[in-house]
């Protein structure tokens, strides 16, 4: 089982990708807040099906395609940054696909694992509801 983080730093990889397309959380890079390594980091929108499966697609091509099938999917609050206000996270997570922000903090888990359930399940046959 490996850790999967929904966090995307400035500069990386996908970084570009993913924020001209708008499935970024924009405000943290805005305010060139660091994370606890230093670097400037935000989230994508786990709300916006775009970016689930393109989040998805980059877990299948770097991970799921070496032989690892089991993904522990952290950081579901999201933890942008540590130690703030949930008021201050939500502010962070502004604007979201679908809904405001402070409907979202619990139900974030739900749309973070339904494209690993749904890509993963096209896949290896699953037996759960992929609804």
């Amino acid at each position: 089982m490996i850790s999967v983080w929904p966090k995307f730093y400035q500069g990386s990889k996908y970084f570009k990708d993913f924020w001209d397309n708008n499935w970024l959380y924009k405000q943290n890079v805005l305010d060139k807040r660091a994370d606890w390594m230093g670097y400037v980091s935000t989230f994508y929108d786990a709300f916006n099906p775009k970016a689930g499966k393109a989040f998805w697609n980059i877990v299948k091509k770097s991970i799921y395609s070496k032989g690892v099938d089991a993904w522990w999917l952290d950081a579901t609050e999201p933890d942008i940054v540590d130690n703030i206000t949930n008021a201050h996270r939500m502010e962070l997570m502004t604007p979201t696909y679908k809904v405001a922000p402070r409907l979202i903090l619990m139900p974030m888990p739900w749309p973070r694992i339904k494209p690993f359930m749904k890509g993963k399940g096209r896949q290896i046959p699953i037996n759960a509801s992929l609804s």
